[in-house]
Protein backbone atom coordinates (compact mmCIF):
# COMPACT_ATOMS: atom_id res chain seq x y z
CA UNK A 1 0.00 0.00 0.00
CA UNK A 2 1.16 3.34 -0.68
CA UNK A 3 2.68 4.70 2.53
CA UNK A 4 2.74 8.77 3.59
CA UNK A 5 5.89 9.76 2.73
CA UNK A 6 5.04 8.36 -1.04
CA UNK A 7 2.18 10.77 -0.58
CA UNK A 8 4.20 13.91 0.73
CA UNK A 9 5.98 13.14 -2.64
CA UNK A 10 2.68 13.22 -4.42
CA UNK A 11 1.79 16.39 -2.70
CA UNK A 12 5.13 18.22 -2.53
CA UNK A 13 4.73 18.13 -6.68
CA UNK A 14 2.31 21.05 -7.04
CA UNK A 15 1.87 24.49 -4.60
CA UNK A 16 -2.28 23.17 -4.64
CA UNK A 17 -4.18 20.34 -4.13
CA UNK A 18 -7.38 18.98 -4.58
CA UNK A 19 -8.64 16.21 -1.74
CA UNK A 20 -12.11 14.02 -1.40
CA UNK A 21 -13.41 10.65 -0.52
CA UNK A 22 -14.93 8.42 -2.69
CA UNK A 23 -17.30 7.14 -1.74
CA UNK A 24 -18.49 10.05 0.26
CA UNK A 25 -18.26 9.99 4.34
CA UNK A 26 -22.27 8.94 5.49
CA UNK A 27 -22.34 7.87 8.57
CA UNK A 28 -18.96 9.54 10.37
CA UNK A 29 -19.15 7.84 13.69
CA UNK A 30 -18.57 4.21 11.63
CA UNK A 31 -15.24 3.42 10.40
CA UNK A 32 -14.71 4.55 6.89
CA UNK A 33 -14.56 1.80 4.07
CA UNK A 34 -13.61 3.81 1.27
CA UNK A 35 -10.51 5.97 -0.60
CA UNK A 36 -8.93 8.96 0.53
CA UNK A 37 -8.00 10.90 -2.50
CA UNK A 38 -5.47 13.34 -3.69
CA UNK A 39 -4.78 15.22 -6.83
CA UNK A 40 -2.30 17.23 -7.50
CA UNK A 41 -3.09 17.98 -11.86
CA UNK A 42 -4.29 15.45 -13.82
CA UNK A 43 -3.78 12.36 -11.55
CA UNK A 44 -5.44 10.72 -8.74
CA UNK A 45 -3.34 9.41 -5.70
CA UNK A 46 -5.38 7.09 -3.57
CA UNK A 47 -5.22 5.84 0.07
CA UNK A 48 -7.70 3.07 1.00
CA UNK A 49 -8.86 3.16 4.29
CA UNK A 50 -9.01 -0.52 4.40
CA UNK A 51 -5.08 -0.51 4.20
CA UNK A 52 -3.00 -1.17 7.38
CA UNK A 53 -1.83 2.42 7.85
CA UNK A 54 -3.88 3.83 11.14
CA UNK A 55 -6.20 6.90 10.41
CA UNK A 56 -4.23 8.92 13.35
CA UNK A 57 -1.56 8.68 11.09
CA UNK A 58 -3.26 9.66 7.66
CA UNK A 59 -5.11 12.46 9.21
CA UNK A 60 -1.96 13.87 10.76
CA UNK A 61 0.36 13.58 7.43
CA UNK A 62 -3.43 15.11 6.09
CA UNK A 63 -3.48 17.68 8.37
CA UNK A 64 1.00 18.79 8.26
CA UNK A 65 1.24 17.95 4.58
CA UNK A 66 -1.54 18.74 2.49
CA UNK A 67 -3.30 21.75 4.64
CA UNK A 68 0.04 23.31 4.88
CA UNK A 69 -0.40 24.49 1.36
CA UNK A 70 -1.48 27.91 0.12
CA UNK A 71 -4.38 26.82 -1.63
CA UNK A 72 -6.63 23.36 -0.72
CA UNK A 73 -9.50 22.32 -2.74
CA UNK A 74 -11.65 19.81 -1.30
CA UNK A 75 -15.30 18.30 -2.19
CA UNK A 76 -17.71 18.47 0.92
CA UNK A 77 -14.88 19.07 3.02
CA UNK A 78 -17.58 18.94 6.34
CA UNK A 79 -18.22 14.53 6.18
CA UNK A 80 -14.46 14.60 6.42
CA UNK A 81 -13.50 17.25 9.27
CA UNK A 82 -16.84 15.30 11.51
CA UNK A 83 -15.34 12.31 11.06
CA UNK A 84 -11.84 13.73 11.71
CA UNK A 85 -13.19 14.93 14.82
CA UNK A 86 -15.21 11.88 15.95
CA UNK A 87 -12.16 9.70 15.48
CA UNK A 88 -9.48 11.69 16.50
CA UNK A 89 -10.83 14.36 19.29
CA UNK A 90 -8.51 17.78 17.32
CA UNK A 91 -10.61 20.09 15.83
CA UNK A 92 -9.54 21.71 12.37
CA UNK A 93 -8.35 25.21 12.02
CA UNK A 94 -8.35 25.09 7.69
CA UNK A 95 -8.92 27.11 4.39
CA UNK A 96 -10.41 25.35 1.81
CA UNK A 97 -12.19 25.89 -1.19
CA UNK A 98 -14.91 23.62 -1.56
CA UNK A 99 -16.00 22.50 -4.84
CA UNK A 100 -19.26 21.04 -3.88
CA UNK A 101 -20.58 23.87 -1.97
CA UNK A 102 -18.92 26.53 -5.17
CA UNK A 103 -20.60 24.18 -7.72
CA UNK A 104 -24.17 24.49 -6.04
CA UNK A 105 -23.91 28.05 -5.89
CA UNK A 106 -22.92 28.64 -9.48
CA UNK A 107 -25.21 26.01 -10.59
CA UNK A 108 -22.39 23.63 -11.87
CA UNK A 109 -23.57 19.65 -11.42
CA UNK A 110 -20.65 17.59 -12.32
CA UNK A 111 -18.42 16.74 -9.35
CA UNK A 112 -14.59 17.24 -10.50
CA UNK A 113 -12.31 13.80 -10.01
CA UNK A 114 -8.69 15.95 -10.81
CA UNK A 115 -7.29 19.03 -9.25
CA UNK A 116 -7.03 20.49 -13.44
CA UNK A 117 -11.65 19.77 -13.17
CA UNK A 118 -11.72 21.32 -10.02
CA UNK A 119 -10.04 24.76 -10.82
CA UNK A 120 -12.12 27.03 -12.37
CA UNK A 121 -10.40 30.72 -12.42
CA UNK A 122 -13.75 32.79 -12.66
CA UNK A 123 -15.86 30.93 -10.12
CA UNK A 124 -13.04 30.96 -7.26
CA UNK A 125 -12.77 34.65 -8.17
CA UNK A 126 -16.55 35.37 -7.86
CA UNK A 127 -17.08 33.15 -4.45
CA UNK A 128 -13.77 35.00 -2.43
CA UNK A 129 -17.05 36.93 0.11
CA UNK A 130 -19.00 33.94 0.16
CA UNK A 131 -16.42 31.32 1.30
CA UNK A 132 -15.65 33.41 4.10
CA UNK A 133 -19.07 31.91 5.12
CA UNK A 134 -18.84 28.30 3.66
CA UNK A 135 -14.99 27.77 4.35
CA UNK A 136 -15.51 27.82 8.30
CA UNK A 137 -18.90 26.71 8.44
CA UNK A 138 -18.12 23.42 6.81
CA UNK A 139 -14.70 22.61 8.46
CA UNK A 140 -15.64 24.18 11.94
CA UNK A 141 -18.92 24.90 12.76
CA UNK A 142 -20.61 21.80 11.87
CA UNK A 143 -18.07 19.35 12.49
CA UNK A 144 -18.41 20.78 16.14
CA UNK A 145 -21.99 20.50 16.28
CA UNK A 146 -22.20 17.25 14.21
CA UNK A 147 -20.19 16.17 17.04
CA UNK A 148 -22.40 17.18 19.78
CA UNK A 149 -23.88 14.83 21.45
CA UNK A 150 -28.12 14.20 22.46
CA UNK A 151 -29.32 11.63 25.05
CA UNK A 152 -32.85 10.53 23.84
CA UNK A 153 -35.04 9.14 27.23
CA UNK A 154 -37.25 7.46 24.93
CA UNK A 155 -36.32 3.63 25.76
CA UNK A 156 -33.86 2.44 25.16
CA UNK A 157 -31.91 5.63 25.78
CA UNK A 158 -29.24 6.12 23.61
CA UNK A 159 -26.43 8.71 22.80
CA UNK A 160 -27.72 10.35 19.28
CA UNK A 161 -26.11 12.84 16.92
CA UNK A 162 -27.17 15.44 14.41
CA UNK A 163 -25.62 15.44 10.59
CA UNK A 164 -26.47 18.63 8.52
CA UNK A 165 -26.41 18.95 4.56
CA UNK A 166 -25.18 22.62 4.22
CA UNK A 167 -26.11 22.70 0.55
CA UNK A 168 -29.32 20.69 1.08
CA UNK A 169 -31.76 23.21 -1.15
CA UNK A 170 -31.45 24.57 -4.59
CA UNK A 171 -31.81 27.52 -2.66
CA UNK A 172 -28.71 27.20 -0.17
CA UNK A 173 -30.84 26.33 2.88
CA UNK A 174 -29.12 23.40 4.77
CA UNK A 175 -31.08 20.87 6.89
CA UNK A 176 -30.74 18.29 8.64
CA UNK A 177 -31.46 14.65 8.13
CA UNK A 178 -31.55 11.09 10.38
CA UNK A 179 -29.44 8.81 8.35
CA UNK A 180 -29.40 5.80 11.37
CA UNK A 181 -30.86 4.84 14.39
CA UNK A 182 -27.78 6.93 16.31
CA UNK A 183 -28.89 10.13 14.67
CA UNK A 184 -31.73 12.49 14.97
CA UNK A 185 -33.64 15.21 13.17
CA UNK A 186 -33.51 18.13 15.11
CA UNK A 187 -35.92 20.06 12.44
CA UNK A 188 -38.59 17.61 12.45
CA UNK A 189 -38.71 16.03 16.15
CA UNK A 190 -42.65 15.84 17.91
CA UNK A 191 -43.66 17.78 20.96
CA UNK A 192 -43.04 14.14 22.28
CA UNK A 193 -40.18 13.36 21.07
CA UNK A 194 -38.34 16.76 22.28
CA UNK A 195 -39.31 15.99 25.52
CA UNK A 196 -37.45 12.99 25.82
CA UNK A 197 -34.40 14.77 24.47
CA UNK A 198 -31.09 16.05 27.50
CA UNK A 199 -27.80 17.40 26.60
CA UNK A 200 -25.74 16.36 29.26
CA UNK A 201 -26.15 12.99 31.67
CA UNK A 202 -25.05 15.04 34.67
CA UNK A 203 -27.77 18.25 33.72
CA UNK A 204 -28.16 20.10 36.85
CA UNK A 205 -31.99 20.91 37.56
CA UNK A 206 -30.70 24.81 36.79
CA UNK A 207 -29.73 23.96 33.27
CA UNK A 208 -32.11 25.00 30.18
CA UNK A 209 -32.64 25.23 26.80
CA UNK A 210 -32.26 28.41 25.10
CA UNK A 211 -33.58 29.46 21.42
CA UNK A 212 -32.37 32.73 19.61
CA UNK A 213 -34.87 33.06 16.62
CA UNK A 214 -34.73 35.43 13.78
CA UNK A 215 -38.16 36.99 13.59
CA UNK A 216 -40.23 37.45 10.84
CA UNK A 217 -37.25 36.75 8.75
CA UNK A 218 -38.04 36.19 5.57
CA UNK A 219 -40.46 39.46 5.20
CA UNK A 220 -37.23 41.47 6.61
CA UNK A 221 -35.19 39.92 3.86
CA UNK A 222 -37.49 41.43 1.28
CA UNK A 223 -37.80 44.49 2.76
CA UNK A 224 -33.76 44.39 2.27
CA UNK A 225 -33.98 43.70 -0.93
CA UNK A 226 -36.37 45.46 -2.37
CA UNK A 227 -36.57 48.70 -0.42
CA UNK A 228 -40.21 49.11 0.00
CA UNK A 229 -41.54 51.94 1.73
CA UNK A 230 -44.56 50.79 3.47
CA UNK A 231 -43.29 46.94 4.59
CA UNK A 232 -39.91 48.66 6.23
CA UNK A 233 -42.22 51.30 7.87
CA UNK A 234 -44.52 48.20 9.77
CA UNK A 235 -41.31 46.27 10.76
CA UNK A 236 -40.06 49.19 12.11
CA UNK A 237 -43.17 50.47 14.21
CA UNK A 238 -42.93 47.49 16.47
CA UNK A 239 -46.48 46.20 15.30
CA UNK A 240 -47.54 43.01 14.55
CA UNK A 241 -46.45 42.32 10.67
CA UNK A 242 -49.23 39.62 9.62
CA UNK A 243 -51.68 42.33 11.93
CA UNK A 244 -51.25 44.94 10.07
CA UNK A 245 -53.52 43.92 6.93
CA UNK A 246 -56.78 44.38 8.99
CA UNK A 247 -57.08 40.69 9.28
CA UNK A 248 -56.67 37.92 11.76
CA UNK A 249 -53.07 37.34 12.32
CA UNK A 250 -53.76 33.83 11.68
CA UNK A 251 -55.21 34.50 8.41
CA UNK A 252 -52.43 37.70 7.91
CA UNK A 253 -49.54 35.13 8.39
CA UNK A 254 -51.18 32.57 5.99
CA UNK A 255 -51.89 34.71 3.41
CA UNK A 256 -48.80 37.19 3.31
CA UNK A 257 -45.64 35.10 2.22
CA UNK A 258 -47.77 31.94 0.18
CA UNK A 259 -48.62 35.60 -1.89
CA UNK A 260 -45.13 36.85 -2.31
CA UNK A 261 -44.37 33.17 -3.41
CA UNK A 262 -46.93 32.64 -6.51
CA UNK A 263 -49.80 31.59 -4.86
CA UNK A 264 -53.34 31.76 -6.65
CA UNK A 265 -56.07 32.56 -5.87
CA UNK A 266 -57.55 29.61 -6.23
CA UNK A 267 -55.01 28.05 -4.01
CA UNK A 268 -56.53 30.46 -1.38
CA UNK A 269 -60.13 29.80 -1.83
CA UNK A 270 -59.67 26.28 -1.55
CA UNK A 271 -57.39 26.82 1.35
CA UNK A 272 -59.76 28.90 3.60
CA UNK A 273 -62.84 27.61 2.12
CA UNK A 274 -64.23 31.38 0.58
CA UNK A 275 -65.22 31.91 -3.01
CA UNK A 276 -62.53 32.80 -5.49
CA UNK A 277 -63.77 36.40 -5.91
CA UNK A 278 -62.44 36.93 -2.14
CA UNK A 279 -59.74 35.04 -2.30
CA UNK A 280 -58.80 37.28 -5.98
CA UNK A 281 -59.67 40.88 -3.66
CA UNK A 282 -57.18 39.77 -0.37
CA UNK A 283 -54.26 38.79 -2.90
CA UNK A 284 -54.88 42.72 -4.95
CA UNK A 285 -55.35 44.27 -1.79
CA UNK A 286 -51.69 42.67 -0.65
CA UNK A 287 -50.34 43.29 -3.67
CA UNK A 288 -51.32 47.18 -3.56
CA UNK A 289 -50.65 47.74 -0.23
CA UNK A 290 -46.77 46.64 -0.94
CA UNK A 291 -46.44 47.50 -4.96
CA UNK A 292 -42.63 48.29 -4.55
CA UNK A 293 -42.13 44.65 -3.38
CA UNK A 294 -44.13 42.81 -5.65
CA UNK A 295 -42.96 45.00 -8.75
CA UNK A 296 -39.70 43.75 -8.19
CA UNK A 297 -40.54 40.33 -7.59
CA UNK A 298 -42.37 40.19 -10.63
CA UNK A 299 -39.34 41.60 -12.68
CA UNK A 300 -37.52 39.20 -11.30
CA UNK A 301 -39.70 36.27 -12.75
CA UNK A 302 -40.60 38.06 -16.21
CA UNK A 303 -36.25 38.47 -16.63
CA UNK A 304 -36.29 34.20 -16.53
CA UNK A 305 -38.72 34.45 -20.22
CA UNK A 306 -35.07 35.72 -21.97
CA UNK A 307 -32.82 34.08 -19.75
CA UNK A 308 -33.38 30.87 -17.64
CA UNK A 309 -30.71 31.32 -15.63
CA UNK A 310 -31.36 33.19 -12.08
CA UNK A 311 -28.67 35.14 -10.09
CA UNK A 312 -29.92 36.90 -6.61
CA UNK A 313 -28.21 39.34 -4.73
CA UNK A 314 -25.01 37.58 -3.79
CA UNK A 315 -24.58 35.83 -7.17
CA UNK A 316 -26.31 32.34 -6.54
CA UNK A 317 -27.17 30.94 -10.07
CA UNK A 318 -30.31 28.95 -10.40
CA UNK A 319 -31.16 27.23 -13.78
CA UNK A 320 -34.74 27.09 -14.02
CA UNK A 321 -34.78 26.17 -17.87
CA UNK A 322 -36.80 22.88 -16.14
CA UNK A 323 -38.66 24.83 -13.53
CA UNK A 324 -41.62 26.41 -12.97
CA UNK A 325 -40.77 30.25 -13.20
CA UNK A 326 -42.83 31.33 -9.84
CA UNK A 327 -40.21 29.59 -7.86
CA UNK A 328 -37.39 32.51 -8.43
CA UNK A 329 -39.80 34.52 -6.01
CA UNK A 330 -39.20 32.10 -3.46
CA UNK A 331 -35.28 31.69 -4.28
CA UNK A 332 -35.19 35.40 -4.58
CA UNK A 333 -35.82 35.75 -0.44
CA UNK A 334 -34.85 32.50 0.59
CA UNK A 335 -31.19 32.28 -0.47
CA UNK A 336 -29.83 35.32 0.82
CA UNK A 337 -31.65 34.58 3.82
CA UNK A 338 -30.12 31.46 3.75
CA UNK A 339 -27.04 32.64 3.25
CA UNK A 340 -27.55 35.14 6.00
CA UNK A 341 -28.27 32.40 8.66
CA UNK A 342 -25.51 30.34 8.11
CA UNK A 343 -23.25 33.89 8.47
CA UNK A 344 -24.38 34.41 11.60
CA UNK A 345 -24.19 30.89 12.89
CA UNK A 346 -20.52 31.41 12.25
CA UNK A 347 -20.14 34.52 14.43
CA UNK A 348 -23.00 32.87 17.06
CA UNK A 349 -19.92 29.89 17.18
CA UNK A 350 -16.96 32.45 17.71
CA UNK A 351 -18.63 33.77 20.75
CA UNK A 352 -20.40 31.29 22.37
CA UNK A 353 -18.86 27.80 21.22
CA UNK A 354 -19.46 26.47 24.44
CA UNK A 355 -22.86 26.96 24.67
CA UNK A 356 -23.99 26.54 20.85
CA UNK A 357 -25.82 22.87 19.87
CA UNK A 358 -27.45 22.79 17.43
CA UNK A 359 -28.86 25.08 14.25
CA UNK A 360 -32.83 25.29 13.68
CA UNK A 361 -32.73 27.07 10.30
CA UNK A 362 -33.58 30.65 11.25
CA UNK A 363 -32.34 29.97 14.82
CA UNK A 364 -30.04 28.65 17.07
CA UNK A 365 -30.14 25.95 20.08
CA UNK A 366 -27.88 26.57 23.41
CA UNK A 367 -27.87 25.32 26.27
CA UNK A 368 -26.68 26.92 29.75
CA UNK A 369 -26.92 27.19 33.60
CA UNK A 370 -29.68 29.45 34.42
CA UNK A 371 -26.75 31.70 36.41
CA UNK A 372 -25.25 32.74 32.63
CA UNK A 373 -28.54 33.13 31.20
CA UNK A 374 -28.91 37.10 31.22
CA UNK A 375 -24.99 37.24 29.79
CA UNK A 376 -25.50 34.51 26.81
CA UNK A 377 -28.93 36.04 25.86
CA UNK A 378 -27.26 39.73 26.03
CA UNK A 379 -24.64 38.45 23.73
CA UNK A 380 -26.15 36.41 21.16
CA UNK A 381 -28.21 39.26 20.88
CA UNK A 382 -25.85 41.57 20.16
CA UNK A 383 -23.80 38.84 17.22
CA UNK A 384 -26.92 38.40 15.62
CA UNK A 385 -28.90 41.55 15.61
CA UNK A 386 -25.50 43.52 14.31
CA UNK A 387 -25.25 44.78 11.04
CA UNK A 388 -22.86 42.78 8.72
CA UNK A 389 -20.77 43.72 5.54
CA UNK A 390 -22.55 41.06 3.44
CA UNK A 391 -26.04 42.93 4.35
CA UNK A 392 -25.43 46.40 4.78
CA UNK A 393 -28.16 48.14 6.40
CA UNK A 394 -30.35 45.22 7.82
CA UNK A 395 -30.33 44.26 11.03
CA UNK A 396 -33.10 41.87 12.06
CA UNK A 397 -34.62 41.08 15.83
CA UNK A 398 -34.14 37.66 17.27
CA UNK A 399 -37.13 36.56 20.09
CA UNK A 400 -35.65 34.47 23.03
CA UNK A 401 -37.23 31.32 24.23
CA UNK A 402 -36.52 29.52 27.31
CA UNK A 403 -36.84 26.15 28.95
CA UNK A 404 -36.30 22.98 30.91
CA UNK A 405 -36.80 20.59 27.88
CA UNK A 406 -37.43 21.64 24.04
CA UNK A 407 -40.92 20.74 24.60
CA UNK A 408 -42.14 23.61 27.27
CA UNK A 409 -39.81 26.71 25.67
CA UNK A 410 -41.44 29.62 26.67
CA UNK A 411 -40.96 33.55 25.35
CA UNK A 412 -39.20 36.45 27.68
Amino acid sequence: MPDTEELFKYLDKSPIAYFYTDPPIDDFTKKFQGDFCFSNGTSVFRVSAKDSISFKRLDAAIRRELFAKKTVFTYDIKKYCSYALYHNEIPFDIQTIDIKYLNHYFAVKSKPLTLREAVNVDLIEKYKKINEVYSPLSTKVIPFLENREFIDDTPPAKYKHTTYDIEAQANGRMSCHKIADNYLNIHTLSSAEKSKIRLKPDADKDDVFLILDFMQMEVEMLSWLTGDANLKEILRSGKDFYSSFGLNRDIGKALFLPTVYGMQPSTLAARFKIEVGVAEKLIKTIKEQFKTAFDWLTEKQEALKDNPIAEDYHGRLRDFSNEPHYKRLNSEVQSPASLFCLMKLNFLFDKLQEYLWFSLHDGFGLYCNIKDLKNIIKEGKEVLEREEDLFPGLKIKVSVKVGHNLADTISI
